[in-house]
């Protein structure tokens, strides 16, 4: 895929369209990274060339780094909004793409790996629309902090107060 290169943000919320075909099994994981560390990208890189070699069936997995301008969405308090990391980040994508049931482990080992070597931000903090993917599923105290921040104990007063039976459950799912 070659997709290198300054674009409307609207043409990049179409890049992965694909993903969504039939047929194999999927996951995304992400990383924050502060700056663009040439060394750790290269590890990633080797990583990953050393794992579709030896996992032919992943050869459609990639990492996608969305470096886009942060200056807006850090302009807004953190507390004005649930979005929480209100910090100059770039978001970094692990998208895993294989066919059998039986690699499910290696290729979730693989993406936890790439994520350790990618991720420089000290806080690790997480991207909302990843949280489900990340780790195990299932709720995890440590996770929700991470993704909702000091924002956390508030959106629990609003989910009890609006949603007290946790209807709405898929995600970063925060119990009242």
């Amino acid at each position: 895929m070659e997709q290198v290169g300054c674009m409307p943000y609207p043409k990049l919320n179409t890049l992965a369209n694909g993903f969504a075909s039939f047929g194999d099994r999927k996951a995304m994981f992400n990383a924050h990274i502060t700056h663009l560390d040439l060394s750790n990208i290269r590890e990633a890189y080797n990583s990953y060339i050393k794992f579709t070699d030896e996992n032919p069936t992943t050869s459609q997995s990639y990492l996608a780094f969305d470096l886009y301008g942060t200056e807006k969405f850090c302009s807004v308090p953190t507390d004005s909004t649930a979005f929480y990391p209100r910090k100059p980040f770039y978001n970094v994508v692990i998208v895993q793409r294989w066919l059998n049931e039986k690699d499910d482990k290696i290729v979730y080992d693989w993406a936890k790996k790439i994520q350790n070597i990618i991720s420089n931000d000290e806080e690790k903090s997480l991207y909302v629309n990843f949280v489900d993917m990340s780790d195990d599923i299932g709720y995890n105290e440590n996770r929700i902090k991470s993704t909702w921040g000091d924002n956390l104990e508030k959106l629990k007063e609003l989910k009890g107060k609006y949603d007290p039976n946790v209807f709405f459950r898929k995600g970063a799912i925060i119990w009242p």
